[in-house]
């Protein structure tokens, strides 16, 4: 016998039919539902057992590292026009950035190596980047390039990353309202000095997979 398939909405249509073309019945059908081979998650991958806050973390190879990135460029692919164009305008102004697979991971490590949920945020991530910095947001996070004059927000003591980090590896941001003097610096300039404290506890691959309290 020969075996042929044929796809038709959700379903696929597989029947068998003997070598000599005679017509076929019915009864020689089979409708098996249409199963998509896409996936969003590494193939396999294993957990870390419960910590102190029941939180479970995803166990790192380097074939799953490969993998998500792979599954990651493709959901990426996937984003409208209009969602993609910071990444766009990232890839072509600080593709060092932009391109870098570190970079990419913490997007992963934070949706649980998620692709799809992972590609939308870092979608996210670069509209709001460029919108906060304008044009010094192709340049890399420090004191001496996208943050150079943001230095009184930031210095105003209003929220300050500790040594450290807790039992369970997180990280340690202490904030206090009282230092708050919106006279010195403007709204826009102590979000971004938020932004690099941020960015600063994310250097440390375990606080991307742990986070930040």
């Amino acid at each position: 016998v020969r075996a042929s398939a044929h796809k038709v909405n959700n379903y696929r249509y597989l029947d068998t039919l003997p070598d000599r073309n005679l017509p076929i019945s019915f009864a020689k059908l089979r409708i098996m539902p249409h199963i998509s081979s896409s996936r969003v998650t590494p193939a396999h991958f294993e957990k870390t057992k419960a910590d102190m806050y029941s939180q479970r973390h995803i166990i790192e190879t380097p074939e799953l590292v490969i993998d998500s990135l792979s599954l990651l460029e493709t959901e990426l692919a996937k984003l409208s026009h209009e969602l993609s164009a910071g990444i766009r305008e990232a890839e072509e102004k600080c593709p060092m950035i932009a391109t870098s697979d570190n970079h990419r991971l913490m997007f992963l490590r934070c949706e649980m190596f998620n692709a799809k949920l992972a590609a939308k945020r870092f979608a996210k991530y670069w509209n709001k980047r460029i919108e906060l910095f304008g044009d010094k947001a192709f340049m890399p996070l420090t004191l001496e390039g996208a943050l150079k004059d943001d230095l009184v927000a930031l210095l105003i003591g209003f929220a300050q990353l500790l040594p450290g980090k807790d039992e369970a590896g997180r990280a340690l941001i202490w904030v206090d309202a009282s230092y708050l003097d919106s006279t010195k610096y403007t709204r826009e300039s102590m979000v971004r000095a938020l932004t690099y404290i941020e960015h600063v506890a994310l250097e440390d691959e375990t606080v991307q997979q742990k986070g930040v309290i």
